[in-house]
């Protein structure tokens, strides 16, 4: 995974990693968890950025090959970096909510969209 960050002085470039999955738990009820891993380091300077959503989402079939559908989720970021012997560091907690849609638009190709 590569992140481009525009930081006011410049553009960091980020390389990191991610892992997602979900799983059905009921009729039309799905668990999800995202999380990534992104770092830098250039000219002395070091950060690291950590970031976990995980939550659940509910999904309804509006035809055949559609479903509409929304989540809700617990966020976490961690950020870290130092830099010329200094280094500092902060975490925050959130809530997040999302609504979507998706639908199969071949037997093995599957388009979404989704605003969180």
């Amino acid at each position: 995974m590569d992140t481009d960050i525009d930081i006011g002085i410049g553009e960091a470039s980020f390389d990191g990693f991610g892992l997602n999955g979900s799983f059905s738990v009921a009729d039309n009820w799905v668990l999800f968890a995202d999380y990534k891993a992104v770092s830098e380091d250039a000219n002395g300077a070091s950060a690291d950025l950590d970031m976990l959503s995980a939550g659940a989402g509910y999904y309804r079939g509006v035809s055949e090959n559609t479903d509409l559908f929304a989540t809700a989720s617990v966020e976490r970021l961690d950020v870290s970096g130092s830099s010329g012997g200094f280094s500092a560091s902060d975490d925050e907690t959130g809530f997040g909510i999302g609504v979507g849609v998706r639908s199969m638009i071949t037997s093995t190709f599957e388009l979404s969209a989704k605003v969180d």
